[in-house]
């Protein structure tokens, strides 16, 4: 259940964002460039829109749309520079020994998994063309080896899938179509599906099963909110920790999946009136 509407819900943001992010590019082409294209689907919405009698205003219509063109470039310009700086932190504070001990232990690549030093408890899977797993020296000093390796093996199950790169493209569409909530629920229901994916893969794979790893999420519930971290990145106590709890008391547990009334009717309409302003 969890993996197949975890790729639904990834396949169906996704085709949403891109085919509006398609559509409203070619619409700015045509009216502010004067460059002609085929099939617009706005042109026939305005066209339909007139034949009705709808007041429609074209500059607004091209603000809103050269708007979101803007918002998601900054996006990607703020995550560029933030990854960056991440790759600097990495770089300064890996302990290569530890690191190659460990992936060594676990049976990762060399770059698969970095050991940081730090005191806060840090335990994620980051970046998207070379995701790597990335633990701290004061989650290792917090954490029993049971419950280390129920963590790495959540972690490897982001790893394997690249749940970065996912997590990475749905906050991009989610930011840059801010105007359609159902992306934003959407996205927390998607977080929701492959934290709960990788604790299922840490339970099969781990020798202690969903005691240990519950035991580990809980020390790292105790320390505190999780820093700052790129959009790439899949974080082990960073999402949806009271479903994940709760299932893991309970695996019969089915938390709901109907989407928001308010936020879906909402971005149907704003859908409709991006065509209709006036």
């Amino acid at each position: 259940m969890w993996e197949a509407r975890s790729r639904w819900l990834l396949v169906a943001s996704l085709s949403v964002s891109a085919f509006v992010a398609a559509q409203m590019a070619m619409f700015v082409l045509k009216v502010v460039f004067r460059i002609r294209l085929p099939f617009v689907l706005f042109d026939y919405c305005v066209a339909w829109f007139r034949y009705i009698g709808f007041p429609i205003s074209m500059p607004l219509m091209s603000a809103v749309f050269v708007s979101s063109l803007a918002v998601c470039v900054r996006q990607l310009v703020r995550e560029a520079a933030f990854a960056r700086r991440f790759g600097c932190m990495l770089r300064r504070t890996a302990d290569a020994r530890m690191s190659r001990r460990y992936a060594r232990r676990f049976g990762f690549g060399r770059r698969q998994l970095t050991i940081i030093r730090s005191d806060a408890p840090v335990a994620m899977t980051v970046g998207f063309v070379r995701p790597r797993i990335v633990l701290s020296t004061g989650l290792l000093g917090m954490l029993s080896p049971a419950e280390i390796a129920a963590v790495v093996a959540h972690e490897r199950h982001h790893l394997r899938r690249r749940d970065p790169l996912a997590l990475f493209a749905l906050s991009l569409s989610r930011t840059a179509l801010w105007y359609v909530p159902l992306l934003g629920w959407a996205e927390d229901k998607y977080k929701t599906a492959i934290e709960v994916l990788a604790d299922r893969h840490a339970i099969a794979s781990s020798s202690g099963g969903a005691r240990e790893l519950g035991s580990a999420l809980l020390k790292l519930l105790r320390q505190g909110g999780a820093a700052e971290m790129p959009a790439a990145s899949a974080s082990f106590a960073d999402a949806s920790v009271n479903v994940r709890i709760r299932l893991l008391l309970d695996p019969q547990y089915k938390p709901s999946w109907r989407p928001p009334l308010s936020a879906t009717l909402l971005s149907f309409a704003v859908l409709v009136l991006m065509v209709a302003l006036g």
